[in-house]
């Protein structure tokens, strides 16, 4: 009876604790790096270079190339020194089966290497943190990404994006789940600071 009770027990407390889970852009969110996005025309010839800042706000005109090779590899990463430092104190607040942590970025997979690799060096394990790369700018990919993990059964989630374009379709996700607790931060778009409420800076139960 005493077994029976106690795993009763830890399946009421499983089953009413919030799943959390803490999303970080890269680009211009937790680091800098001097990878530009080229802009070409149809025949390829380069019309200019511009920032993963600018191209966050970037109209792209209709005859327009997007060419995202510098992104391919990591170039010269400085970390953010606000983001990393809140970066780093959630992964420090404890991860696990109901605390997940994860980087979601546009880059494609053959920066996954590099991007553990600087992990390394500013003293994150990154096999205790989820990187995601998406190799697509598309918005709406990151939202369809957290759109699994709710489905999954997270249920308590914050995301962070230098990008207006990624927080407002992100943002659309608190509608069509009102059931879950969505926090998307609201930062301009050219600042390389993240503002997080307490609320939010850790994945330890408040």
């Amino acid at each position: 009876m005493k077994i029976l009770f106690e795993s009763w027990k830890k399946y009421l407390v499983e089953a009413t604790q919030p799943k959390k889970l803490r999303v970080f852009d890269m680009d211009d969110t937790l680091l800098t790096t001097s990878s530009m996005v080229i802009v070409r025309d149809p025949n390829g010839k380069e019309i200019k270079k511009i920032t993963p800042a600018e191209y966050a706000i970037y109209e792209k005109q209709p005859n327009e190339v997007m060419d995202y090779s510098e992104f391919k590899i990591l170039k010269d990463p400085t970390p953010i020194d606000s983001a990393m430092r809140s970066f780093k104190r959630i992964y420090n607040s404890g991860l696990g089966e109901h605390r997940k942590l994860a980087i979601l970025t546009a880059r494609a997979e053959t920066s996954k290497e590099e991007i553990k690799k600087f992990l390394k060096q500013i003293g994150i394990e990154p096999n205790k943190i989820e990187i995601i790369t998406l190799g697509d700018s598309d918005p709406n990919k990151k939202k369809d990404w957290i759109e699994t993990q709710i489905k999954s059964g997270y249920n308590d989630i914050a995301f962070f994006d230098d990008s207006g374009k990624n927080r407002q379709a992100v943002k659309k996700l608190q509608h069509e789940y009102p059931e879950i607790n969505l926090f998307v931060d609201e930062q301009p778009a050219k600042s390389r600071k993240i503002r997080i409420s307490k609320t939010y800076m850790g994945l330890k139960d408040e």
